[in-house]
């Protein structure tokens, strides 16, 4: 069903404890600009198909607090896949996440992240470049970089989720959708952001 390297895009979730809803929440914000009047897909969130282990399939996510392996998840995503991989892909892939597993979440990236994209501009996170820690979105563009294929039309860097999901969607001849289920979710805590 799943690939390794297939782009696993998160939308808005319901609450899943204090930290993890308010960093999701922050993420929407910042990135989705309604209050630009501008359209938005709602992701806050990357991660990239590892591999199949046992029944189970597994993601390698960048998320505080360190690039990780997790089952994988089913619920409000969506993934793509690269239609045309090269020779060895699968296999640099690997390497590429080996080397990063138990990397440090960028927390301060993130913070000239935000700014970058509520200003338009990548003046902040040129200004901070921390070669040894990512965030999620500069991971998963990362990966395609370094193999040659884009997955946003941004520097891993300034890449945020909704990036990546646009220029999947938009280059339907290099990304094709996987899998998708994206049902509604009530969220339990309805005094934060809805």
């Amino acid at each position: 069903m799943f690939e390794p390297g297939d782009i696993i895009c998160t939308y808005r979730r319901k609450y899943e404890g204090p930290f993890r809803y308010f960093l999701m929440r922050l993420i929407l914000f910042f990135t989705t600009e309604w209050w630009r009047g501008e359209k938005t897909s709602t992701v806050y969130h990357t991660e990239l198909v590892y591999d199949k282990i046992g029944d189970l399939w597994f993601s390698v996510t960048m998320e505080p607090p360190c690039c990780r392996l997790q089952k994988m998840p089913m619920k409000r995503v969506v993934v793509f896949r690269l239609k045309d991989k090269p020779d060895g892909f699968e296999g640099e892939f690997r390497s590429y996440v080996n080397v990063r597993l138990g990397q440090r979440y960028d927390y301060v990236k993130l913070f000239m992240c935000l700014l970058d994209w509520v200003f338009h501009t990548t003046w902040f996170t040129n200004r901070v470049r921390n070669l040894n820690r990512d965030i999620c979105s500069e991971f998963t563009a990362g990966v395609y970089k370094d193999y040659g294929i884009p997955c946003s039309k941004l520097d891993p860097d300034s890449t945020k989720p909704d990036d990546i999901f646009d220029y999947c969607v938009e280059n339907d001849n290099i990304f094709e959708k996987v899998y998708e289920e994206r049902k509604h979710v009530n969220y339990s805590l309805p005094f934060l952001w809805k």
